[in-house]
C-alpha cells in the first residue's frame, strides 16, 4: 500500500472516528436518562414504602388497643369466674354448717324458706346461714350476668380484630413487595452505572485515538512533511491504522 492509500485510509478512520465519537456521546446522554428515570422511580417508591409504613403503625396501634380491651375484658371474666368459683365454696360450706345444726332436717326444705320465708322454724343461725346463701347467690347471679355481658363484648371486638389483622398483612404483603422493587431498582442503577461508566471510558478511548489520528492528518496537508519525512510518516500512518483495527475490535 503506496502512502497516498495509507492517508485515504487514515481519513477515513478519522470520520469513522468523528461518528463513534458522536455515537457515544448519544449513549452517555441515554444512559443519563435511564438512570435518571431509575432514580425517579426509586425516589416514588421509597415515598410510597415510607406511607405504607406509617399506615402500618397505625394499623399496629389499633390492633394493640384491641387486643389490649380484649385481654382486659378476659382477664375481668376470669377474675369474675374465680369469685364465682369461692362464693360457691362457701355456699358449700354454708349448707355443711347447716346440716350440722340440723341433722334431722332435709336441707331441701331449709332452702325452700330461702326466697320465700314464710312460717319458718329455723332458728337464728340458720337464718344467718340461709340468708348468707341468698346474698351469695345473688352475687353469683350478678357476676354470671356480668361475664355474659363481657363475653358479649369480646364477641363484638372479633369482626374488627379480623380486619384489623387483615389490613396489617396486607400493608405488611405491600411492604415486601415495594422493597423487592426497591432492590431490583437499586440494582439496576447500579448495573446501568457499570455500563454508563464503560461507555464514558471508551468515549474517553475514542477521543484520544481521535486527536491522534487528527494530527496524523494534519502532518499529512503538509507538503514539506510528506517530502521531509515520507518514509516515517507513512510508517507512523500504517502503525496508527493497525492499532484503529485492534482499537475497534476492543469496543465490539
Amino acid at each position: 500500500m503506496d502512502i497516498a492509500q495509507s492517508i485515504q485510509r487514515l481519513k477515513d478512520n478519522y470520520d469513522t472516528l468523528v461518528s463513534l465519537s458522536e455515537t457515544y456521546t448519544v449513549l452517555i446522554k441515554d444512559d443519563d436518562n435511564v438512570i435518571q428515570n431509575l432514580i425517579d422511580q426509586l425516589k416514588s417508591l421509597t415515598e410510597a414504602n415510607v406511607a405504607t409504613e406509617a399506615k402500618l403503625k397505625l394499623s399496629r396501634d389499633q390492633l394493640g388497643t384491641l387486643e389490649s380491651k380484649e385481654s382486659s375484658l378476659k382477664s375481668e371474666i376470669n377474675d369474675l369466674r374465680n369469685e364465682i368459683n369461692t362464693m360457691n365454696g362457701e355456699i358449700e360450706d354454708y349448707k355443711q354448717k347447716i346440716q350440722e345444726q340440723m341433722p334431722k332436717l332435709d336441707i331441701g326444705s331449709i332452702l325452700s324458706h330461702l326466697f320465700n320465708p314464710i312460717g319458718s322454724a329455723i332458728n337464728d343461725t340458720i337464718h344467718f346461714f340461709t340468708n348468707n346463701i341468698k346474698e351469695l347467690s345473688s352475687k353469683i347471679n350478678y357476676n354470671n350476668q356480668q361475664i355474659n355481658e363481657k363475653e358479649l363484648e369480646i364477641n363484638d371486638l372479633q369482626p374488627q380484630l379480623d380486619n384489623v389483622r387483615s389490613q396489617e398483612n396486607q400493608l405488611n404483603g405491600e411492604i415486601n413487595m415495594l422493597k423487592e422493587q426497591e432492590k431490583s431498582l437499586e440494582e439496576s442503577v447500579k448495573r446501568c452505572g457499570i455500563q454508563k461508566t464503560k461507555v464514558e471510558n471508551d468515549k474517553l478511548s475514542i477521543e484520544q485515538m481521535k486527536t491522534k489520528c487528527m494530527l496524523l492528518v494534519e502532518r499529512c496537508k503538509d507538503e514539506k512533511d510528506l517530502i521531509d519525512e515520507g518514509v516515517f510518516l507513512k510508517k507512523e500512518i500504517e502503525e496508527f491504522n493497525r492499532d484503529f483495527e485492534n482499537f475497534l475490535s476492543g469496543l465490539n
